[in-house]
């Protein structure tokens, strides 16, 4: 269906083919080509999530078509934007780093959130969900294998139903409970990840309620 656009078509992303015109990222390497000028700078991507990465590149790309100079566009990734309660990095205590992904209210962002985070996981699942069929969820979080599964809030046995018999899972009626399990569990090399798939609706005003309690939570720990 793209093809069939009448505006012209510029993609974005690693490895792009060769037959591929716009912006592709081979290694710390980034390249436009196809649309005026081609040029190729180096990049620094290290400590940036995947999302970061192809966010970073989607804002290069709109750049490169408006003309704007080549080297101030890819100046974003030496200062990218961080929205908070999006993978965020909180602290890391005693070895273990805590991330708040508050944001991530629906199944498909929580998958984003387990494949971005590397190494022994703990992960915070629940709240109020959204009638989603969980097997994508469910089949994801087998991929990646977490350590441990914090079920929590509303909707705590439903994910508890679905991911259970193939994960370890904790069952806890509130976030609050199941944080403070979560970071009696953890061992120094461990991620503590908030990436609830569900409204916050359930104990909080917003989603960002939510992560500004995960966040005060964390600080207490330090």
């Amino acid at each position: 269906i793209l093809q069939k656009t009448r505006g012209r078509l510029f993609w974005y992303g690693r490895d792009l083919k060769v037959s591929l015109d716009g912006l592709t990222l081979t290694g710390n390497q980034l390249a436009w080509r196809g649309g005026g000028p081609e040029w190729s700078r180096g990049v620094n991507t290290d400590g940036y999530f995947p999302h970061d990465v192809e966010n970073i590149m989607a804002c290069v790309a709109v750049l490169a078509t408006l003309g704007v100079d080549v080297d101030q566009a890819v100046r974003l990734f030496e200062h990218p934007v961080r929205l908070p309660h999006r993978l965020e990095l909180v602290a890391a205590v005693g070895g273990v780093t805590y991330i708040n992904d508050s944001k991530a209210t629906n199944a498909q962002a929580a998958i984003a959130a387990l494949f971005s985070t590397e190494g022994p996981l703990i992960w915070l699942v629940g709240g109020q969900g959204k009638g989603e069929d969980l097997a994508e969820l469910a089949a994801a979080a087998r991929e990646r294998k977490p350590r441990r599964v914090v079920c929590f809030g509303q909707d705590r046995l439903r994910f508890r139903d679905a991911l259970a018999g193939h994960l370890p899972v904790e069952v806890k009626d509130s976030l609050q409970m199941a944080f403070a399990w979560a970071s009696g569990a953890a061992a120094p090399g461990d991620t503590v990840l908030l990436a609830p798939a569900s409204a916050s609706f359930d104990e909080f005003n917003s989603f960002e309620d939510r992560g500004e309690h995960f966040r005060k939570w964390v600080h207490e720990l330090e």
